[in-house]
């Protein structure tokens, strides 16, 4: 039998609904060892200034594609730093959470996600665990969620899990009856926040890999690095934990650590 389990204290008080907005770095590059998957969350209430300060930021700087980790420019000043340098700020204030989990590839089979099965389908499990010890357990006891997965093969298959993930949620962490209200697919080059997601994201799975990167990413790493307090990556977090998460997952034990570090400043 699950056991039923009381909800972590909510962190986001007053929101009706809490959009959630996910995204896979690295799952592609073969020669990484670790992919990663990763959540932002945001209440009702901030989703309109957020924007607002994104768009302001992409007036200024009037970049020629996507504002990514990928297609960051050289120079210490950019796009991507400033993006970087907003999340932390409302994440600091309480008005954002980032949860991210790294992945060792060399952990899973893929056949063994489906018959026949690829990466992608390793990835897209690997949301299904994002969105229950985050999102589900998180905000699900409380009030809606609304989830914007970038579009792509990973999350192709995404809302099949919505009603497992909602039965577990209900039996486990005390969520509501269909918290998951909605689960959309978009292309990141359309949405700031999987844009806003990213750049960090990345950055984060670029330190996990000790990769070596030209100038201008090894500054930007070093910018994220230090705006989240140089966390050691290889230490979970508390399960519990929300504005700011780590988890290395392990497939022998697939749920977030109850002896893991609190939070991590």
């Amino acid at each position: 039998m699950v056991s039923r389990k009381p909800p972590p204290p909510f962190q986001f008080p007053g929101a009706k609904y809490v959009g959630y907005f996910c995204d896979e770095s690295t799952h592609t590059q073969f020669d990484q060892t670790y992919f990663s998957v990763g959540g932002l969350a945001l209440p009702d209430r901030v989703y309109a200034p957020l924007l607002m300060r994104l768009e302001e930021i992409k007036d200024k700087w009037k970049p020629l594609k996507e504002i990514k980790w990928s297609t960051t420019p050289p120079g210490e000043h950019s796009a991507q730093t400033d993006f970087a340098r907003c999340l932390s700020e409302f994440i600091k204030q309480g008005d954002a959470h980032l949860h991210i989990i790294f992945v060792n590839r060399h952990d899973f089979d893929n056949a063994k996600s489906l018959p026949g099965g690829t990466i992608n389908d390793t990835v897209s499990k690997m949301f299904w665990q994002l969105l229950l010890w985050h999102p589900v357990t998180f905000y699900g006891p409380h009030c809606d969620i609304h989830v914007r997965p970038d579009k792509g093969e990973p999350t192709r298959n995404l809302e099949k899990y919505i009603a497992s993930l909602e039965d577990r949620g209900k039996r486990q962490q005390r969520a509501k009856p269909k918290c998951i209200t909605s689960l959309k697919p978009r292309e990141s080059g359309e949405v700031l926040m999987l844009q806003l997601l990213d750049v960090t994201m990345g950055a984060f799975t670029a330190m996990k890999n000790r990769r070596l990167n030209n100038r201008h990413k090894t500054d930007l790493k070093k910018l994220v690095d230090d705006l989240y307090g140089n966390p050691d990556l290889a230490i979970d977090t508390h399960k519990h934990v929300q504005p700011f998460k780590l988890w290395n997952f392990r497939p022998d034990t697939p749920e977030p650590s109850e002896k893991a570090l609190p939070a991590l400043s």
